[in-house]
């Protein structure tokens, strides 16, 4: 199923291939002196994303020294006038993560299966369809096209790629546990730090990365609770699974809290952060706090309704000007667009209770996962 789906998201690509530079790849890699190797490789690790100082006043303050790192090595390879090379890479990098969304949907329908008493979990039958149409939804969605198609989408790329594999492997801590009981402590450990690493990694690619440990973190709860749940019948009992989780959790915290505070000090002007203007973003100039809370919940809707309907899309967010961008505000309670940011909220909320309360909860949560 994986590979399948990786194929077609390969296929889906291959338009790509003849694509020139637009957009924000021309300053990220043509204009980008790190980028084009005018610069040695400890300069690149002192600047953005493209190509000033971090401790320049200008900088984007977008530190992704992994992500032009690739962008340099596909310069060194084929130069700057061959697109193709880039756009090779991107697609061979959305069939990797859409093939570890594949792999993470038939993981995720296995907990939803039925366990043995050893507290195994077994594959159930929808695994396979599962992990296709998941892998294949992934690979077809026409909001993942500008990261796939354009050069700076390199960024999520890699950062999606790495997030899914440090999920995968704080996961794989609770399963170290579950096979050498106490001996596990340090097989747990190992897979836990390598889980911050990876997270980490993603950050350098691009700065949304390093959300990824907390969804490991919530996912790793979440999916030994419906295990244990799914192992007995007895409705209440003391939380087995709740003290490996807590354990694991506080181990990433401290050393996500170590990496942070080494990168803040070792990276020049890595601690300041950008200066934002009205023009960039006016939901936070808003002056009243209602306007910014009622503005920044219609995003989740917006994101929400393209993901359902992606009907408009746009190869830049950022061109849309301050006139269409001040629009984006809403100043009173009585704006429609509420009603859309209400039902999404109310959605996300229900699915939330029903996955926990249901009697099928060890399914739901893998599901809602």
């Amino acid at each position: 199923a994986a590979l399948l789906a990786a194929l077609l998201a390969a296929l889906l690509c291959l338009p790509s291939l003849r694509g020139p530079l637009v957009f924000d790849d021309v300053p990220a890699v043509a204009s980008n002196a790190d980028a084009l190797g005018l610069r040695t490789w400890w300069q690149l690790l002192r600047n953005d994303f493209w190509g000033r100082p971090l401790a320049a006043e200008d900088s984007h303050k977008s530190y992704r020294p992994l992500t032009v790192a690739t962008l340099r090595l596909n310069v060194l390879a084929h130069g700057v006038a061959c697109p193709t090379g880039f756009h090779l890479v991107n697609t061979a990098l959305h069939a990797l993560v859409t093939a570890s969304v594949s792999l993470a949907a038939q993981a995720l329908r296995r907990y939803g299966g039925p366990t043995h008493a050893e507290g195994v979990a077994t594959a159930p039958s929808g695994a396979w369809a599962a992990a296709l149409v998941a892998g294949a939804t992934f690979a077809a969605h026409p909001v993942h096209a500008e990261a796939a198609g354009g050069i700076v989408g390199r960024a999520e790329l890699l950062a999606a790629l790495l997030a899914l594999a440090c999920v995968a492997c704080y996961c794989g801590a609770a399963r170290q546990m579950s096979r050498q009981g106490p001996r596990g402590h340090v097989g747990e450990l190992a897979w836990v730090l390598l889980a911050v690493l990876l997270a980490a990694a993603a950050a350098l690619c691009k700065e949304q990365g390093a959300t990824a440990i907390g969804v490991a973190i919530v996912a790793d709860a979440a999916l030994e609770r419906a295990k244990a749940q799914g192992a007995t019948s007895r409705r209440r009992q003391m939380p087995k699974w709740l003290p490996g989780a807590l354990r694991r959790a506080s181990a990433a915290s401290v050393a996500t809290a170590a990496l942070i505070v080494a990168r803040v000090r070792l990276v020049p002007g890595g601690g300041r952060p950008r200066v934002f203007s009205a023009e960039d973003n006016p939901m936070a100039f808003a002056d009243e706090l209602s306007t910014r809370a009622m503005s920044y919940a219609h995003v989740w809707a917006r994101n929400a309704w393209l993901l359902l309907c992606p009907s408009r899309l746009a190869a830049d967010w950022g061109a849309a000007g301050p006139a269409n961008q001040e629009k984006l505000l809403i100043r009173t309670a009585l704006d429609w667009r509420n009603l859309a940011s209400a039902t999404v909220l109310t959605a996300l909320a229900v699915l939330t209770v029903v996955a926990i309360r249901s009697p099928r909860r060890h399914e739901l949560a893998s599901a809602y996962l």
